[in-house]
């Protein structure tokens, strides 16, 4: 077969597709106008690609087909001419869903359980549904995503040409610190096996049984401590709360009004009354505190006395007190 009769057969085959599908759609609308049944109208947010002719299934059994699909008020509307012999619930749910991946639309009825069912010339409940061209843009808008993660991943990795990528970098600093790195792991197993063996602090608080029998007795001294400091701490509050009722000796001085408080009161009254006394020149206690020649004439009084008490071991008894007076007078 040379070229051209391939040119031909394969317009011929096409030309042959093309009358089936006309003869089908023309054969599928004179059977729609043809068949019995009753309308029902459907308001959709949107038909997609639904057209007339398109079956109209419930609980999966063909019950109708679409009669009109357009706009009504602005509104995408359908009728739907349902056969006689089948009756919607009027609770039903109609939805624009695909018979199949490569089929054709079809509305797909989600069959209710109210037991009085739609009118003739009624409107049945919908739903939306899902557009296959919206789940294709979806499906292209994520593969751009992936492609863009996996071309920012090949660039971390160095894919690019002339970078260095992480993989490269974390090589070139393993091989720059090679000696640094195995210093340091021969140093941790140093550490392990002193450790191991019990050596030093560290080690002895991990191998030796005796340090942590007397690190527990630690723990349970300071638990027994905060135990008792928490005790300390109840009973000060209690004795606090106790004050502060007014309660007690303490508690009638310092919130109370009984009569040791009105007692204390009054002695403190006193004693600021006795020191402004002091503090006052011109009282005898306040004279003999601050006035100087008042206590010259006391201590001449005094020289006096010693005189006469002098005098009276050597005279008899009546002229002791002559001799008292005469000094005196």
């Amino acid at each position: 077969m040379n070229k051209s009769q391939s040119i031909s057969v394969g317009i011929f085959f096409i030309i042959g597709i093309s009358l089936l599908w006309v003869v089908q759609r023309q054969m599928s609308d004179k059977a729609v106008q043809a068949s019995e049944g009753y309308e029902v109208v459907a308001r959709f947010e949107n038909l997609l690609q639904l057209r007339v002719g398109d079956d109209i299934r419930m609980a999966g059994v063909r019950i109708g087909s679409v009669q009109y699909t357009g706009l009504k008020d602005r509104t995408p509307t359908a009728i739907f001419k349902i056969d006689n012999e089948f009756q919607i619930p009027s609770d039903s749910l109609a939805s624009i869903g695909m018979a199949g991946l490569l089929g054709n639309n079809l509305v797909s009825i989600d069959m209710g359980s109210s037991p009085t069912p739609v009118s003739p010339g009624g409107e049945v409940k919908t739903q939306a549904g899902y557009d296959i061209n919206h789940v294709v843009n979806e499906i292209g808008a994520l593969s751009q995503q992936v492609g863009g993660a996996l071309k920012n991943f090949e660039a971390i990795l160095g894919a690019q040409q002339g970078e260095e990528g992480m993989f490269q970098t974390l090589g070139r600093l393993l091989k720059e610190n090679d000696k640094k790195l195995t210093q340091t792991v021969s140093n941790l197993e140093a550490i392990t096996a002193q450790l191991a063996s019990g050596e030093g602090t560290l080690g002895k608080l991990l191998m030796e049984d005796e340090i942590y029998e007397e690190l527990k007795t630690i723990s349970a001294d300071l638990q027994n401590t905060l135990s008792e400091g928490e005790a300390l701490l109840s009973d000060t509050r209690e004795i606090v709360a106790h004050v502060k009722t007014g309660q007690g000796t303490l508690g009638g001085l310092i919130y109370g009004e009984t009569d040791l408080a009105v007692e204390v009161e009054a002695m403190i009254a006193d004693l600021r009354e006795f020191s402004a006394k002091l503090n006052n020149p011109d009282s005898t206690i306040g004279k003999l505190l601050t006035d100087d020649k008042l206590y010259g004439e006391v201590q001449g009084l005094m020289r006096k006395a010693n005189q006469t008490l002098d005098g009276l071991g050597d005279s008899a008894p009546i002229s002791a007190v002559g001799a008292v007076a005469k000094p005196l007078f």
